[in-house]
């Protein structure tokens, strides 16, 4: 299990230096505390070419949420000390990840009462073991799909917002504004002169 957890933490160390321009990756978290299901929901999650994390009780989730941002939590109900109810319940309580869609994966609770509560405590969907590889690969991608959209309209507003700060900034040197105007760069000795005759009129 540690060499797992190694493999995905260095796979997602690596992400970290792709420039802007990169395609972008997500994260997906996934919370069960039986070693053999990690290992096997890896395998489902590992040819959708994204970061995989690996918690093995709520405490553990919790804290990986604190430390990143998640596309998608694939969270067990049935563990021990906290379960995955208890655990979507503080996820959903906390501003940074209340967003983050939940699937819950269940063996034992099959009744419309505990599906019920599933969606109850925020989650987009309910599983039961045992589910088919590829429903649960497809569910993952839209959802990854989807967040990749909303980082990217993210990036675009911040690089749009940069350039009109720096537009603004030069805009407001004189030289500037009568470029802007005329369609002309002003020589050097008239950008001095003109900045000599702003200053006398403006005092």
């Amino acid at each position: 299990m540690k060499e797992a957890r190694n493999k995905v933490d260095q796979r997602s160390g690596a992400s970290d230096s792709h420039p802007l321009t990169a395609e972008p990756r997500a994260s997906i978290l996934v919370v069960d505390d039986h070693p053999a299901n990690l290992v096997a929901l890896e395998a489902i999650l590992a040819p959708l070419g994204h970061d995989l994390v690996m918690a093995r009780s709520g405490v553990e989730a919790l804290r990986e949420i604190l430390q990143r941002e998640f596309a998608l939590i694939l969270l067990d109900v049935q563990m021990a000390d906290m379960n995955g109810f208890e655990t979507a319940s503080f996820i959903k309580q906390h501003p940074r990840s209340r967003h983050i869609p939940i699937i819950f994966i269940t063996a034992v609770n099959r009744d419309a009462v505990h599906v019920f509560r599933g969606y109850s405590h925020g989650a987009v969907d309910y599983l039961v073991k045992p589910f088919d590889a590829d429903i649960l690969r497809s569910k993952a991608a839209v959802f990854i799909e989807l967040y990749l959209r909303g980082e990217k309209l993210k990036l675009q507003e911040r690089l749009l917002h940069e350039r009109e700060q720096v537009r603004a900034a030069q805009w407001q040197r004189p030289d500037t504004r009568l470029a802007e105007i005329t369609g002309e760069d002003l020589e050097p000795e008239l950008e001095v002169d003109l900045f000599s005759l702003l200053s006398a009129f403006q005092a």
